[in-house]
């Protein structure tokens, strides 16, 4: 469903008021609401990629995702922060949501080679990647129901940059917890978004820093998260343990896979040395991306 209502009235996804929300943020054909009440903002009308009756522009962007445009660099600092932010317990079942090829679930596989392991994953192109890995792979989060969770100690589930692409993403962190809860089993999430914080003007330099236009944010992201509202989304959700932080750029690879391709810019190189020395972007809490580690208790 989408959150179009009569006239111009919306609801926002996250505190589901309607008729609070104004423009925020526009960019050829796509608009940005921000909510009048709790802060949130989102693209109207509200439909994931998925759903969408265009998305060939989206399809060719997923389409050149593969080994060689993600560094192994930026997927290792990943593979590290899960990595950190569990205990060794042998028998634990992680699962990623929109894992995409599988590079970062692969590395974990690596370094933790006992856990189970389970992808969800909507899009055949990468359902095929992941089964050539030989990871179990399922649709979507309503299928974990089918699953047997036998033997299984701690879930850990991994959302690396998915949930600004999903709708109602309350809903969606609801779902993990009622899953985990009906097993009687500890969970915990991890997540990484965009930190959209100041949007309006920061694409404006991340266009000139770049040397050419794009839009302020993927046109997938239907949900865009600042600190509070990641936060916000947690704690209506029902989670207890809740840590929500930004982290910077601190290197060219984590560039060119934003990018997408290699980083030639002596501009570029010259901002990454500068938040790598400086961590200003963290200290004013403009990091590139945020970090949420939820517990179930």
């Amino acid at each position: 469903m989408t959150f179009l209502l009569e006239g111009d009235a919306c609801a926002c996804p996250l505190c589901e008021v309607v008729g609070h929300s104004d423009p925020h943020l526009s960019y050829r054909n796509m608009i940005w609401m921000r909510c009048g009440v709790c802060g949130f903002m989102f693209q109207n009308p509200y439909i994931s990629e998925h759903r969408r009756e265009n998305r060939f522009e989206i399809e060719t962007v997923y389409g050149s995702f593969d080994e060689t445009t993600l560094p192994a660099t930026v997927t290792a600092e990943k593979r590290d922060w899960i990595l950190r932010a569990c205990s060794m317990d042998e028998q634990v079942l992680c699962i990623e949501i929109g894992p995409g090829p599988g590079d970062l679930l692969q590395q974990l596989r690596e370094r933790r080679p006992r856990w189970q392991y389970l992808a969800i994953e909507a899009y055949p192109l990468f359902q095929r990647a992941l089964k050539s890995k030989d990871f179990d792979c399922i649709e979507s989060i309503d299928a974990l129901d089918n699953l047997s969770v036998s033997s299984i100690e701690k879930v850990i589930v991994v959302a690396d940059n998915v949930l600004e692409h999903m709708e109602h993403p309350v809903g969606v962190l609801e779902r993990l917890l009622e899953f985990a809860r009906a097993f009687r089993i500890p969970l915990k999430v991890l997540i990484e978004v965009p930190n959209e914080r100041g949007i309006r003007w920061r694409y404006r330099l991340q266009d000139w820093l770049r040397g050419s236009r794009k839009s302020p944010t993927f046109p997938g992201h239907i949900n865009l998260f600042e600190r509070s509202t990641l936060k916000r989304a947690a704690i209506l959700a029902g989670y207890q343990g809740i840590t929500v932080y930004d982290i910077g750029i601190r290197s060219v690879d984590q560039v060119a896979y934003l990018m997408r391709k290699p980083v030639h810019s002596s501009r570029i190189r010259f901002t990454v040395r500068t938040l790598r020395s400086t961590r200003i972007d963290t200290m004013l809490g403009f990091g590139y991306w945020l970090r949420a580690e939820l517990s179930s208790s």
